[in-house]
C-alpha cells in the first residue's frame, strides 16, 4: 500500500465536516474569511459559502476568488437572489447544500484558524456526550489588526444543563466559533424565521442533547465593526419575543422527545420568562431620563436574583 493510500483509507476514516460561511454586505472582509476556511488542515472537508443578496458586490468578489483557485470544486458558492435574513438564510444553506455530520459556523467577516475545524473533531472524537465545540477568539479591527485577546474568564471544559446554567439569566455559553454535531438539525429541525440569532439557540438545543465543549484553543479572529450583531449596542435590537419563542419550541419539543425532565423544563421555562422580562427592561431604559433608567436598572436586579431560586 502507498503512503496516498494510507492517505485516502485515513480520509474516509474522518467524518466530514461541512464548514458554512454565511456573507451579507462583507465585500471588504470575505476574502480574508474565504482565506481561512482553505487554510483548514482537515482533510474531509466541503466550503460552502453563501452570499444573502448583498447589495455591495459580496457575492462578485466571492465568484472572482473561486475562479482563481486550483481546486474549484472544494467550495460550494450560492447566491440568493432575494435576501433572506440570517435565520432563513440558515434554514436555506444547512437543508440544502450541507452534507457532513459535523456543521461548522463562519460569519463573513470573522477568519477561521487553520487548526479550527481539526480541534473541533479532536474533540468531538474523544467524548460521545460532546454535541458541540466552541473555543477563544482574538479580536480584530476592520482592518485585522488585533485590539486584545478575549479575556481568559471564560471557562474552558464542558457546559452542561445543570443549575448554574439555570440560575443565571442569560442562555449564551463561552467561547466563539460555534460548530456542533447535525443531530441537532435533525432532532430539532429549522429554526423559527422570526428568530434573529442562532447562536444562544443552537447552544440551547445541544445542551439539551449533551455536553458544549469550550477549547482553550482559539479558533476565529472575530472581527469588530459597526454593523455586528453581538455588539452590545445591537444586541437588545434583536427582537426579543423571535428569541424567546424559539427558546420555548424548543424546550418543550425536548421535554415530548424524553430529553429533559418535565421538572426541568418547567424550571427552563421560568428562566425563558425572566430573561424576557430582563431584555424589555434593558429595552425601556435606551433614551429615558437618569431616575427612569436606575428604576429599570432596580428591576433588572431584581429579576437576577429572583432567577437564583428557580
Amino acid at each position: 500500500m502507498t503512503n496516498n493510500d494510507v492517505n485516502i483509507e485515513k480520509e474516509k476514516q474522518l467524518p466530514l465536516v461541512s464548514f458554512v460561511a454565511l456573507t451579507y454586505n462583507h465585500a471588504d472582509f470575505v476574502e480574508d474569511t474565504l482565506a481561512g476556511a482553505l487554510s483548514q488542515d482537515y482533510p474531509n472537508l466541503e466550503i460552502i459559502i453563501s452570499d444573502d443578496a448583498s447589495p455591495d458586490g459580496t457575492y462578485g468578489i466571492l465568484q472572482n476568488l473561486v475562479k482563481k483557485l486550483d481546486q474549484k470544486e472544494q467550495v460550494i458558492l450560492n447566491h440568493n437572489v432575494n435576501n433572506l435574513g440570517l435565520i432563513p438564510h440558515l434554514n436555506y444553506v444547512i437543508s440544502n447544500f450541507v452534507h457532513g455530520d459535523i456543521i461548522v459556523l463562519a460569519g463573513g467577516d470573522d477568519i477561521s484558524m487553520p487548526n479550527r475545524v481539526s480541534e473541533t473533531v479532536n474533540v468531538l472524537n474523544s467524548d460521545d456526550s460532546i454535541i458541540a465545540v466552541s473555543g477563544q477568539m482574538l479580536i480584530i479591527d476592520k482592518l485585522g489588526i488585533q485590539m486584545q485577546i478575549q479575556p481568559s474568564a471564560i471557562k474552558q471544559g464542558k457546559y452542561s444543563l445543570d443549575d448554574e446554567y439555570i440560575k443565571t439569566i442569560s442562555f449564551m455559553c463561552g467561547g466563539s466559533g460555534l460548530a456542533f454535531r447535525k443531530i441537532i438539525w435533525d432532532i430539532f429541525g429549522t429554526l423559527n424565521d422570526i428568530c434573529p440569532t442562532e447562536d444562544s439557540t443552537m447552544r440551547l438545543r445541544a445542551l439539551m442533547i449533551g455536553h458544549l465543549f469550550v477549547s482553550p484553543n482559539t479558533f476565529i479572529k472575530y472581527r469588530i465593526h459597526n454593523h455586528n450583531i453581538s455588539r452590545l449596542e445591537n444586541i437588545y435590537n434583536l427582537n426579543t419575543h423571535g428569541i424567546v419563542t424559539q427558546y420555548r419550541s424548543d424546550v418543550k419539543l425536548a421535554m415530548d422527545l424524553g430529553l429533559i425532565s418535565k421538572d426541568f423544563g418547567k424550571r427552563l421555562e421560568k428562566k425563558i420568562l425572566l430573561y424576557e422580562k430582563d431584555r424589555e427592561l434593558a429595552v425601556c431604559k435606551v433614551g429615558k431620563p437618569r431616575l427612569i433608567r436606575g428604576w429599570y436598572k432596580i428591576q433588572q436586579e431584581i429579576i437576577r436574583k429572583i432567577v437564583k431560586y428557580i
